[in-house]
């Protein structure tokens, strides 16, 4: 997850993930499914989101819209 947060606005995969955790993809989606009880994508949707409503209520008065966050983010 350290690698996730690290990247959140870049355009990740599972391959990519798994990788950077040096296990295969089909290990990584057990282990997120036993740990997170969620897949490696709804985590890190969810991990987008809370980052985006961070960084919206951070945003206030700055000129940042939320297209601009969730572009940043790969929400978009």
């Amino acid at each position: 997850e350290a690698f996730m947060a690290a990247h959140l606005g870049s355009d990740l995969t599972i391959g990519d993930i798994a990788q950077a955790s040096a296990v295969t993809a089909r290990t990584l989606e057990r282990a997120f499914r036993g740990v997170r009880d969620a897949t490696v994508v709804a985590r890190l949707r969810a991990m987008r989101l809370d980052r985006a409503r961070a960084e919206l209520v951070a945003a206030r008065g700055d000129g940042r819209s939320v297209t601009d966050v969730a572009t940043a983010l790969g929400l978009l």
